[in-house]
C-alpha cells in the first residue's frame, strides 16, 4: 500500500526550510501559543505525492550518491537541522554537489520555470551547504530537479520534469543570523509575502493578512 514518508523531528530550533520563508511567515510560525496545525482533509495531496516520489528516489540503487543525509549545526545557541535529499559524489576528485527533488502544483512551478523565482531554493541549498561544508568537500554549485504536479500543457513550454542548478550563497550565515533575530523578536515584521503564495501556505487559516487573527494574537 502506497504511504508518505514519516517526517522525523529531529528536535532542532530550525530547519534549513525555514530560512526560506518570507520574514513575516517564519515570525508567524514561531508563535507556538497561537498556531495549532490543522486536519488536512485531502487524502491524496500535493504533499503525499511528494512524499511518494522521495520514497522512490531513497529505493533505487544509485553510485556515488549518498540520500537522506540528516545533519545538525548550532549557532547562537539556536540548533539548526537539515536532511538533504541527495549528496551526488564526483568520483574524480571527492567533491559533493547538493541535490534537492521538489514537487509541486503547476502555477508555482510555472511561476519558478519562467520568471526563475528560485531564490527560497537557493537558500536552502545553500543552508544544507553551511550545515556540511566543515563535514565534506562540498560544491559551490547545487542542482534542483522538479516534478511538476497537475502538469499541463503551456505555451511557455514547460516540461513535467526539469533540472535547474544554481550558485549557491557561499556567505549565507548573515541570512540565518538575521532570519533568527526577526523570528525571534516580539515586534511583528512587515508582511513580505507574495499575495499569490496565499492560498499554498502552511499558515493561512489564521494569517492576519486574510483578517482571521486568532484570540489572543498580540
Amino acid at each position: 500500500m502506497l504511504k508518505p514518508i514519516d517526517y522525523v523531528d529531529k528536535g532542532t530550533d530550525y530547519s534549513a526550510s525555514d530560512f526560506t520563508k518570507p520574514d513575516y511567515q517564519l515570525w508567524i510560525s514561531k508563535r507556538k501559543d497561537v498556531y495549532k496545525n490543522q486536519e488536512q482533509e485531502e487524502v491524496f495531496n500535493a504533499s503525499f505525492v511528494g512524499s511518494l516520489i522521495h520514497q522512490n528516489s531513497e529505493s533505487v540503487n544509485e553510485v556515488n550518491v549518498i540520500k537522506e543525509f540528516s545533519t545538525i549545526k548550532k549557532i547562537n545557541n539556536y540548533t539548526i537541522g537539515g536532511t538533504i535529499d541527495r549528496l551526488e559524489v564526483d568520483s574524480k576528485n571527492g567533491q559533493m554537489t547538493i541535490c534537492d527533488l521538489k514537487s509541486g502544483g503547476h502555477f508555482p512551478m510555472l511561476q519558478k520555470y519562467k520568471k526563475e523565482e528560485v531564490k527560497e531554493w537557493i537558500t536552502q541549498l545553500s543552508v544544507y551547504r553551511w550545515l556540511t561544508k566543515d563535514l565534506f568537500k562540498i560544491e559551490s554549485i547545487g542542482k534542483i530537479y522538479v516534478f511538476v504536479l497537475g502538469y499541463q500543457k503551456n505555451k511557455d513550454n514547460m516540461p513535467p520534469t526539469w533540472t535547474r542548478t544554481l550558485e549557491l550563497d557561499t556567505n549565507i550565515e548573515k541570512l540565518i543570523i538575521n532570519k533568527i533575530n526577526i523570528a525571534e523578536s516580539d515586534v511583528e515584521p512587515k508582511v513580505d509575502c507574495e499575495s499569490w503564495r496565499c492560498g499554498y501556505c502552511d499558515y493561512r487559516t489564521y494569517c492576519q493578512t486574510r483578517k482571521n487573527k486568532p484570540k489572543g494574537f498580540s
